[in-house]
């Protein structure tokens, strides 16, 4: 680290800066105030215990295509990208390390900031290079990133170029195909009612379901699978739900469908059984 960061770094307070102190640095930076909600904020960092200066990644949001990242807070002061990770090291931790280690340096910096609030597709990034022609490290990583349509994710190649000092030169991501989520809802058995009043219900909470996918959806760009459920409808209500059969994915998304279902009014005079299946189908989207 350069003396004129440590003397930059050595003026601000120590301890974690709070929410609307990190949206006050990046309006700053941004050249205008920012509502709370525009701000992407993300503390969640397992760095090499060389990074002590607790950074805080901050991205700004586009949209339907969520958060990009913008900037970093090193101890409440505000860092760009190009500088914010031989900012956020001890005085001296890059200067003693060999190649290897300024690779894993630059790798754990990527995982955990230059790719905050991007989804990883498979495995951790890797410095595919220990040196480039001019003595930098190229770490490369394959993500998910959101588009500005409705539940499609776009795969894309992220390659990140920092130069033999530690600096960010570029940044850049190679875009591949694009995949839709879609929700739908078939039944599976019914006994006792029929198909036509069963969805007729459930299209009277169908936001409700639909949340869950949507919730699922943000979480994991990736989610897909079919959790089926059987019921029985017995004075207005869907009683003895149970969960029967499950894509098990980890998203918790059947506590969702449950508590949905659980919502849902049928018709009083309506009494039977059904098992239903609530899908998320992935597909590939079709160049034009």
């Amino acid at each position: 680290m350069t003396m004129l960061w440590s003397l930059l770094l050595a003026t601000v307070a120590v301890g974690a800066p709070t929410d609307p102190e990190i949206v006050e640095l990046a309006g700053e930076a941004f050249g205008k105030k920012l509502p709370e909600k525009a701000v992407c904020i993300n503390r969640d960092m397992m760095l090499p215990e060389e990074f002590e200066g607790e950074p805080v990644a901050v991205g700004l949001m586009h949209g339907a295509e969520g958060c990009r990242i913008f900037g970093v807070v090193v101890k409440s002061y505000w860092v760009s990208l190009e500088r914010a990770a031989l900012a956020s090291m001890n005085d001296d931790a890059w200067a003693r390390a060999n190649s290897k280690k300024r690779g894993e340096f630059m790798q754990a910096w990527t995982t955990n900031v230059m790719t905050a609030f991007d989804q990883f597709d498979i495995g951790d990034p890797r410095p595919t290079h220990d040196a480039t022609a001019n003595g930098g490290i190229v770490v490369e990583t394959s993500i998910w990133q959101r588009t500005d349509k409705k539940h499609v994710a776009q795969h894309t190649r992220a390659r990140f170029f920092y130069d033999n000092d530690g600096a960010l030169e570029t940044a850049d991501r190679d875009t591949g195909p694009k995949w839709k989520s879609a929700f739908t809802v078939r039944e599976y058995r019914v006994e006792g009612v029929t198909v036509e009043q069963v969805m007729a219900s459930l299209k009277t909470k169908g936001r409700n379901l639909a949340k869950c996918m949507d919730a699922g959806w943000k979480e994991n760009m990736t989610i897909s699978g079919r959790t089926r459920f059987q019921w029985t409808i017995r004075g207005g209500k869907a009683t003895q739900i149970a969960l029967v059969a499950e894509d098990d994915d980890g998203s918790g998304i059947a506590n969702c469908y449950h508590r949905a279902l659980q919502s849902i009014e049928f018709p009083p005079e309506l009494g039977g059984t059904v098992v239903w299946s609530f899908n998320i189908i992935r597909s590939e989207v079709k160049a034009d």
